[in-house]
């Protein structure tokens, strides 16, 4: 094979010098630079020649862009956050993603790529239909987070709630996803509420416990298909958490005290951390396990899941200028690196890093979009 561009532009199909020929007789010129002067005013029209280099052949190209490629150093992934390393069976890559027959285009009009593209969704959600037996079922090919957003917009297009409606959003979801949510949000002045999601086994008995107690429901007990019984409800302080019993009897594996990229800490900030305690070690079993004394703003007492447990959080009173609600701590490796990330990023860090007992490092931020979240890492 040559350097020449001949076969590569012999498969495209355009004029032939007789053809070229042909439409100039037809329109009385005799080539293609009278037709140049006759159409393009001579204001706007360069006489000189494109100091252009001549372009290697498609061959050279691939051997030019395959020695790039092959610098690359695959490595495994340590990102988390929904960026999972997958297996893709060759039956799939081959038919499926490296199908010559929907992404060659035979002329340069024809969306080959395109056409390709939907087949595959097609075939996907056909796939997904006859597994599931859903009756309908949808795919795109857009990331976890822009899809999540449309599916909010979706639902409030479709939804007869009314206008002062909010979208209910976990605290699990992944902060790039609720990062997007609440941007595409604005312009649909669908406020977004985070909550905790709290489980437990009757959801419709602990949400009728809650209203007794003083709280109030802001989403009736449904049905999720495979997903469980869910409700959204506030505590009598009016922190807003969601109450959940799954269909599975799987536990979350949203927290992990000393899981990477997972929420390490729960901490409640109140109008009245004495009655929360009272009410979540009645309605959700969490038992204050021991507190530190922090002057003026009283105590921050510890919590866990079990009475002598470890602890997975704490509860105080509210900080002045705080909104009461639960926040949450994500583990990282380094507290001075992941402050560094988030300023990059166009976030703000509101407080520290600074050391805690039990050799820690914290510190609270704020993302671009106004989200409340908190990091903790080992210490230096």
């Amino acid at each position: 094979m040559t350097d020449s561009l001949s076969a590569f532009t012999a498969r495209h199909i355009g004029p032939r010098d007789h053809d070229v020929a042909d439409m100039l007789s037809t329109i009385g010129l005799s080539s293609l630079d009278e037709l140049a002067s006759a159409a393009v005013p001579d204001a706007i029209r360069s006489a000189d020649a494109l100091d252009i280099e001549a372009a290697p052949s498609e061959h050279v190209v691939v051997k030019e862009l395959r020695g790039i490629a092959d610098r690359n150093k695959v490595l495994t992934s340590m990102i988390g956050l929904g960026y999972y390393g997958t297996i893709v069976p060759p039956v799939i890559a081959r038919n499926v993603l490296e199908n010559p027959a929907w992404y060659t285009a035979y002329t340069p009009y024809q969306p080959e790529i395109s056409q390709g593209r939907l087949e595959a969704l097609l075939n996907f959600q056909t796939v997904v239909t006859d597994l599931t037996g859903l009756d309908l079922a949808g795919s795109s090919l857009l990331d976890e987070a822009t899809a999540a957003a449309e599916a909010m917009t979706l639902m409030r297009r479709v939804s007869k709630a009314p206008a002062g409606a909010v979208l209910l959003v976990d605290e699990a979801v992944f902060p790039q996803t609720l990062g997007v949510i609440r941007t595409r949000a604005v312009p649909l002045g669908l406020p977004v509420v985070v909550a905790d999601l709290g489980g437990v086994d009757d959801v419709d008995a602990t949400v009728a416990a809650i209203v007794a107690a003083g709280g109030q429901v802001h989403l009736p007990a449904s049905d999720i298909p495979d997903v469980g019984r869910i409700a959204m409800v506030s505590d009598p302080q009016g922190v807003a958490i969601y109450v959940m019993r799954g269909a599975s009897d799987e536990a979350s594996a949203a927290y992990g005290r000393h899981a990477m990229g997972h929420v390490s800490w729960n901490e409640l900030q109140t109008t009245d951390d004495a009655a929360a305690l009272a009410f979540y070690d009645t309605h959700f079993d969490i038992k204050k396990v021991g507190a530190m004394e922090m002057g003026e703003m009283g105590d921050y007492s510890f919590i866990a899941n079990s009475e002598g447990g470890e602890a997975i959080g704490a509860v105080m009173k509210a900080m002045p200028g705080v909104r009461p609600g639960w926040g949450f701590y994500f583990r990282v490796p380094g507290i001075e690196a992941a402050k560094a990330r988030i300023e990059q990023a166009g976030g703000t860090v509101t407080h520290g890093p600074m050391d805690v007992p039990g050799g820690e490092m914290v510190l609270n931020a704020i993302d671009p979009q106004g989200a409340l979240f908190g990091l903790v890492a080992p210490g230096k």
